[in-house]
């Protein structure tokens, strides 16, 4: 019996090579089906920060079909040595919340790539934002390396 493989669709585009290479392995790690629903930008949507990556077209936003974003989230900790190239590359992964600034829950990932003083070195941040109604444009780290 043939077994699908998990696909990818970017219902908005990302210039960045390296997230189009992550967000597959994300995919195959997963075994599931992702919608890519936000990548390049050139302006700042509701909640947006003024240094997104987004607008340095180095991130995107995403769904997994059959996962809620906070499993997805978790899951992406699980196999982070599976999924990025962190011995020379820089990420950041955000789960949004239900009480995210923005506008509403997904997951983020961005790739640091000597932007404008953003170089950091090389690794995974993995950071929460508007998880509880108190937390709703607070950034925590939970974690690095």
């Amino acid at each position: 019996m043939l077994t699908k493989k998990p696909s990818v669709l970017f219902k908005k585009h990302t210039s960045d090579v390296e997230l189009e290479l992550i967000i597959k392995r994300v995919a195959e790690a997963l075994g599931r089906d992702i919608v890519v629903h936000s990548g390049d930008r050139d302006h700042r949507p509701k909640g947006s920060p003024a240094h997104s990556l987004h607008l340095f077209h180095r991130a995107l936003d995403f769904h997994v079909t059959g996962m809620s974003d906070g499993d997805v989230f978790h899951a992406l900790m699980l196999y982070k040595g599976q999924i990025f190239s962190s011995v020379i590359h820089s990420y950041q992964v955000i789960h949004h919340g239900r009480f995210t600034a923005t506008e509403g829950e997904h997951v983020h990932i961005g790739h640091y790539h000597h932007i404008h003083g953003f170089m950091k070195g090389p690794g995974v941040t993995f950071m929460e934002e508007g998880i509880a109604p108190g937390t709703k444009g607070k950034y925590h780290v939970v974690a690095n390396g």
